[in-house]
């Protein structure tokens, strides 16, 4: 960003007490954005107001500026409807208040939520026109405090089932507002026993990497109130099998002498060349041994 810019300065500029100037050039397509970080927690009802202003009125190519936003710092921004300002080519567009645009709920009661205004080229050519931006401000009103029981519903998931080492984000089907919601997710591998689970798990949704099939389900807490989310089991795809002969394949597996024992039979090779078993499984006390048995055509 140019310290001390003018309407004529290329790129990025900062005008002082009249905001920001953008302005490309045609080895400058990529002006940049200006982005403003707000922490909302325990914040809703955000609203949004700021001045967009055609800089020059001798410029022949028009351009427009609108705002974003997203959660965090990472992924992509998304445009809030109604904010896009357009400059004028050939002359000068009177400048527009955008005042108290809400930006959308998913963005309340967050630790960081960014917002920016971007530029670019609408039609025309020749001279590029600059639009300035200034009297950026953003206002909201405090949450009250949770009240009631939870009902966070099912536990839902951004993919399911997922690639070994690939990851998932869990969320829950119905939201709680208010202050002071509290939220435990817990893993399971039986969908019987749950635990904590590992990493950041005290926010509303939940990243995980699972290794193996696990059930998760969330805890959520109002007014001491707490409500558990319906489990939700994350399976793992597995490696697309090839075969050269449909003549190879396992014909039979068995265990015995352990506890619960599984078995599993064939006289033809299974449909894309292997068989899913992984619902079965045994049990054999710690010491004790078992056998098994393969039986292999081909």
């Amino acid at each position: 960003m140019v310290s001390n810019g003018a309407a004529s300065t290329s790129g990025l500029s900062n005008l002082g007490g009249n905001g920001f100037n953008f302005l490309p050039t045609s080895t400058l397509s990529g002006v940049g954005s200006i982005v403003v970080a707000l922490n909302t927690t325990g914040r809703n009802n955000l609203l949004v107001t700021w001045i967009a202003a055609d800089n020059l009125a001798s410029a022949s190519r028009s351009g427009a500026m609108a705002m974003q936003y997203r959660i965090g710092t990472s992924g992509t921004f998304t445009t809030v409807a109604g904010t896009t300002y357009t400059s004028a080519a050939g002359s000068q567009a009177a400048a527009q208040t955008f005042i108290d645009i809400a930006l959308p709920s998913i963005c309340e009661d967050k630790a960081i939520v960014q917002i920016r205004w971007i530029y670019w080229e609408v039609s025309g050519s020749g001279g590029r026109d600059p639009i300035r931006l200034d009297d950026i401000s953003v206002s909201s009103t405090a949450m009250p405090a949770c009240s009631g029981t939870p009902m966070p519903g099912n536990t839902l998931s951004s993919a399911n089932p997922v690639a070994t080492g690939s990851s998932t984000t869990l969320s829950l089907q119905n939201s709680t507002s208010g202050l002071g919601v509290l939220y435990q997710w817990k893993s399971s591998s039986d969908g019987i026993t749950y635990s904590n689970a590992t990493g950041i798990s005290t926010n509303s949704t939940y990243t995980v990497t699972p290794s193996q099939s696990t059930y998760y389900a969330c805890d959520v807490t109002c007014s001491g109130s707490t409500t558990t989310s319906n489990p939700l089991e994350v399976t793992l795809t597995y490696c697309v099998v090839s075969t050269t002969n449909a003549g190879d394949y396992s014909s039979a597996f068995s265990t015995s002498l352990a506890t619960s024992n599984i078995t599993y039979t064939t006289t033809t090779q299974p449909a894309g060349s292997y068989s899913n078993q992984t619902a079965q499984n045994f049990q054999v006390g710690q010491g004790l041994s078992f056998d098994f048995s393969h039986t292999y055509v081909g």
